[in-house]
């Protein structure tokens, strides 16, 4: 297979972050003895200077025998105090994630599917339904609320450490869900099962709807605001916010979202070729494929299926696609921070010269005037198509309906990276979340320009999560977006305004997006693609 693209490289390094060991740079001097009454029980966390930590707190049963793709049930109450001091672990995650093709033989990737044939993450396990609190000392009440949707489905990772919300006066809570195979496998025999009722195939999606109403019926017992709950997410997890937005069910749960670089309109599968999707992940993993038994699927060892990653439809959460709810105004009244990275284009694991090939001739005559060629071409292409045209346009819908909405780009590239296309994709997660303490290896060779960008990006995503509107130091008045105004603010090194950023080139992808557009995907390409990775037919 290819060695890895210098986009997958960079990826890699960021998904190498992702999984190292939560026990690293942990800081502060705990004590234990924090506790605190949840609707289940009592748990004990830990208690360090001006905050509280718990971890490893059940918010759902665990999704295992015969709950195994089903929608989340309500946690068992226990006697006793539950002990929260450690991270419960990961849901099932492919191991080595972020490689591309230097990952096991047979990994395929497309546009808007992956599918891994690789080992499950060590630690990884089904029973995975955790969340992790980290709050301001007990004198603080009503606190804002910001909830962290992992782009990994883990809250393991180190700088996913909320310390610095709650010493900044913010409850800090991050949900682990599933993800991969173990949130979208779909095979007519776990369909009928599910009759009279639909069967779901967003997982990922009904596992933080059961963290929300956890933080619903708990939060203020740790201090924070069940009115004031911000939620916010990376890449997949925001595109699932987006999805979060318009489903009925989530109505009241949240009350601002903020959405980094997670806005792809790419179509979906139907639960039909999902299903057609299963029989050959079925096959791979052992079984008779088509004629696999609902049996045989739950005893099956998760890992044996192949982990596989799309946007699926679920009729039973979403009645209609996230972009048809968008444009109908069909979305939840909350205030909205959305955006996207100069060089998101990182994330691409297949050769950007297949961008290039596929683009129309108007789409590639919208990047004339940049002296655009190759891979910087491709990537710059990418970054537009997938991410950055559709949050300015999610924003533009969203705005519309006279919700209040701040778009902008984010350019900043870290000192230590010698990257001249941008921003990679997540490459201001530990600046938002200010967690260079939680690793070491980096927190040792940031300069004062990392810090001041860190302090500002901090600073906005906690003004908005409080008042509804991101005002900070180090960045210019930020007025709201409407598609008349465009205004887009740039968060770097020296943030200014913008208006109508980048029109050309994303009125070029909007407009190819609308000819192209289709309410679902067939699986033919996907089942084409596995079959020609492996031709032993495992």
């Amino acid at each position: 297979m290819r060695p890895a693209s210098p986009a997958g490289k960079a990826l890699a390094v960021l998904l190498l972050l992702l999984q190292w060991s939560s026990t690293l740079g942990t800081q502060g001097q705990a004590t234990p003895g924090a506790i605190v009454e949840t609707s289940a029980g009592r748990i004990s966390g830990e208690a360090r200077e001006r905050i509280r930590v718990f971890r490893g707190i059940p918010f759902a049963a665990p999704p295992v025998g015969k709950l195994r793709w089903q929608v989340p049930q309500p946690v068992t109450a226990w006697t006793g105090i539950h002990d929260a001091t450690k991270f419960g672990p990961p849901c099932p995650m492919p191991a080595g994630l972020g490689q591309g093709s230097k990952g096991e033989p047979g990994s395929v990737h497309g546009p808007g599917y992956d599918i891994w044939i690789a080992k499950m993450e060590p630690g990884s396990s089904e029973d995975c339904l955790t969340l992790n609190v980290w709050a301001p000392d007990a004198k603080i009440e009503k606190a804002p609320v910001m909830v962290f949707l992992s782009p990994s489905g883990s809250t393991t990772i180190p700088f996913f450490d909320g310390s610095a919300f709650a010493r900044d006066g913010v409850v800090f809570v991050s949900p682990n869900n599933r993800m991969f195979t173990q949130s979208m496998f779909a095979h007519a025999a776990l369909t009928a099962a599910a009759m009279p009722a639909k069967p779901a195939g967003r997982l990922q999606e009904w596992d933080r709807i059961a963290a929300l109403e956890w933080i619903r019926d708990n939060i203020a017992a740790f201090g924070g605001d069940p009115r004031n709950v911000t939620l916010f997410g990376e890449s997949n997890s925001a595109a699932s916010i987006l999805a979060l937005m318009t489903a009925p069910r989530t109505q009241g749960l949240f009350h601002k979202a903020i959405i980094q670089s997670g806005t792809s309109r790419g179509p979906w599968f139907s639960r039909d070729a999902t299903e057609r999707i299963g029989v050959e992940l079925a096959r791979m993993a052992g079984l008779d494929g088509e004629k696999a038994t609902i049996e045989q699927l739950l005893a099956l060892p998760i890992d044996r299926l192949p982990f596989f990653a799309a946007l699926t439809a679920d009729e039973r959460l979403l009645p209609q696609s996230v972009q048809q709810a968008f444009e109908r105004g069909q979305t939840h009244d909350v205030a909205l921070l959305v955006g996207g990275n100069t060089w998101d284009g990182s994330s691409l694991r297949y050769p950007p010269a297949r961008i290039i090939e596929r683009s129309s001739a108007e789409v590639l005559k919208a990047y004339e005037n940049e002296g655009l060629s190759g891979d910087a071409l491709g990537y710059a292409i990418y970054t537009d198509e997938h991410v950055n045209a559709p949050a300015r346009w999610y924003a533009a819908a969203h705005a519309a309906k006279g919700s209040p909405v701040y778009h902008y780009i984010y350019s900043y590239v870290s000192s230590f990276r010698k990257q001249p296309l941008g921003a990679a994709h997540g490459e201001e997660l530990p600046f938002v979340f200010d967690s260079w303490d939680q690793i070491p290896a980096l927190s040792n060779v940031i300069n004062d320009d990392d810090r001041r960008v860190t302090k500002m990006m901090h600073a906005c995503w906690i003004a908005f999560a409080r008042t509804g509107k991101p005002y900070c130091d180090g960045v210019p008045e930020w007025p709201t977006y409407t598609e008349t105004t465009g205004w887009t603010m740039e968060l770097g090194k020296n943030s200014k305004l913008h208006q109508h950023y980048r029109k050309m080139q994303y009125a070029a992808h909007d407009r190819e997006h609308a000819r192209a557009r289709a309410a679902e995907r067939d699986a033919r390409e996907v089942l084409d693609a596995l079959r020609e990775a492996t031709p032993e037919g495992r």
